[in-house]
């Protein structure tokens, strides 16, 4: 089954944030496998109960006190670890630490 990685700044109530949510909750289950991972920019976002609740994976990448700089290093790891098929990211801080 291939692994569909959403990557995010945070899961704060913003736009991108809820629509990453529609999208990754209204995948069919079946053909794929789902992790999301945020970057933490706005620790503890509120969103992050919501992801769970659609059965969502959440990789949160960085704890409040620890640096920024973490959070790419702590993305590379997890694609090795996850071996994703697709990375889809969002925003533009993702879309730069995705690359």
């Amino acid at each position: 089954m291939p692994i569909l990685l959403p990557v995010i700044n945070d899961l704060a109530p913003g736009g991108a944030q809820r629509i990453l949510l529609d999208q990754a909750a209204g995948l069919d289950r079946v053909r794929w496998r789902v992790h999301v991972a945020s970057l933490e920019l706005v620790p503890e976002g509120a969103l992050t109960s919501a992801y769970h609740a659609a059965g969502l994976v959440v990789h949160v990448l960085r704890a409040p006190h620890e640096p920024r700089a973490l959070a790419p290093l702590r993305l590379m790891r997890r694609v090795k670890r996850i071996a994703p098929d697709l990375v889809h990211t969002h925003l533009a801080l993702a879309d730069v630490c995705g690359r």
